[in-house]
């Protein structure tokens, strides 16, 4: 039983600042599945107000029309490898929270190559014990229950971090403690509405919050 603290980790809006790529990468197969332009970054960021999965559904996507675009979408991010932006300060925090104790996860909406090859090229594929993407499911808050179970560890030791309305929610159903940041796809406002734990507005923060009695 692992009894240092689990810290679950959203992808896009977290660690990987995407939202310009998605939007290009959006706009150019939007109207192959009837969706409408992203004309802002926002609108991007409205996707993810709740499950982006159940938002495309009430667009009118059958599951596999969201399949096939998952795809196309994790093609797309394939080829745009050179454009893999990394958040600053949040690469030395993530080494620095795995080095103190506690076991590292990502679940995200992503796909599994695209965030492993991600961690690679930044070298912190070793700082995570477990990747749970698209494959993996589509609902969050069933995936966070699976990474406890797999990592052996208890929901009063789990965060999850993310930067969006919709997941806090997610993490929220599951009862672990949840971290809005700040720095991704939804502002300070919106995230504030979901109710989180803690509200991030520096990576630096993050550490403070897992390890308050550990100076950084």
């Amino acid at each position: 039983m692992n009894k240092g603290n689990l810290i679950i980790f959203d992808f896009d809006g977290v660690i990987f600042d995407s939202i310009e790529i998605f939007k290009d990468i959006y706009n150019k197969i939007h109207q192959k599945y009837n969706l409408p332009k992203a004309k802002s970054k926002k609108d991007i960021a409205d996707l993810f107000s709740g499950n982006i999965f159940e938002k495309l559904k009430e667009i009118g996507l059958t599951q596999e029309k969201i399949e096939q675009l998952t795809n196309e979408v994790k093609i797309s991010f394939e080829k745009e490898e050179g454009r893999n932006n990394i958040f600053d300060g949040i690469s030395e925090v993530i080494i620095k929270i795995n080095q103190s104790n506690n076991s590292l996860a990502i679940v995200t909406s992503n796909h599994y190559e695209t965030v492993k090859s991600f961690l690679e090229n930044h070298n912190l594929d070793k700082s995570f014990k477990l990747i749970l993407g698209s494959e993996s499911g589509f609902n969050k808050a069933e995936k966070i229950n699976l990474v406890i179970k797999k990592l052996n560890s208890f929901k009063k030791y789990a965060y999850f971090i993310s930067d969006t309305a919709g997941d806090i929610m997610e993490g929220k159903k599951v009862d672990v403690k949840t971290i809005a940041v700040t720095w991704g796809y939804h502002d300070k406002n919106k995230l504030s509405k979901a109710n989180p734990d803690f509200i991030c507005d520096n990576p630096k923060d993050l550490y403070k919050i897992i390890n308050p009695d550990i100076q950084y």
